[in-house]
């Protein structure tokens, strides 16, 4: 079965963020921090929709407030 994330994408402040981020700490260093799929990370990076919990968990790292559903 394919899988497709619901939701909304980053906001681009969020992915500006999320770049510096990786920038800063490395990949690994992130995924292990935030702990979600790379490909979840990286759909995030590349603006795409993610779901709604790897939202909540970026979003909570990043220290932005929670968006509107």
């Amino acid at each position: 079965m394919k899988q497709t994330a619901k939701g909304k994408p980053l906001s681009e402040n969020e992915c500006q963020q999320l770049w510096a981020l990786v920038d800063r700490e490395g990949e690994a260093a992130v995924l292990a921090r935030v702990r979600v799929s790379r490909s979840a990370l990286y759909r995030a990076l590349a603006g795409l929709p993610v779901s709604e919990g790897t939202r909540a968990i970026v979003e909570r790292d990043l220290g932005t407030p929670r968006s509107a559903a």
